[in-house]
């Protein structure tokens, strides 16, 4: 087994618990659209295989869109490329626990809508904090 992949395992066993769904499939709605406050913009992976990182990095965009209240957005093409680098993933893709590993590890690269950029690391919460102004902010000086 590769330093890696030990690495991964006891990153997962400390970190990643087990979810049993207290509710029965038949009992949920058959539609739900999620809210979206922040107009939190869709992310397109294009010919790639990050589906983990995109999806990983949405979720993510979600819970510190509420933490700031404004529109967050995460760099998933910078995640994915840390994935690679770091061995999680392939040209085939990743895992759950890949991608999750890769982002507490190393974290992902944030910006709010109002210039606000740091690192995200899901288990040890926000680094790097600096504060800019947006284009938008940029133009009302003026």
């Amino acid at each position: 087994m590769s330093d890696l992949k030990k690495e991964m395992d006891a990153w997962a066993k400390e970190n990643v618990g087990v979810y049993t769904p207290k509710i029965k499939p038949e009992d949920l709605p058959k539609e739900f659209r999620i809210p979206n406050p922040h107009n939190i913009p869709v992310k397109d992976q294009r010919n790639t295989p990050s589906c983990t990182s995109h999806a990983f990095a949405s979720m993510f965009e979600y819970y510190l869109s509420n933490h700031f209240n404004e529109q967050v957005v995460i760099d998933a093409d910078d995640l994915w490329e840390k994935q690679l680098a770091h061995g999680t993933a392939t040209h085939q893709g990743d895992t759950f626990i890949g991608v999750a590993f890769i982002a507490d590890k190393y974290g992902m690269k944030f910006e709010t809508k109002s210039g606000i950029k740091g690192i995200f690391c899901p288990g040890k919460g926000i680094k790097g904090i600096e504060i800019t102004h947006s284009p938008s902010q940029q133009a009302n000086k003026t």
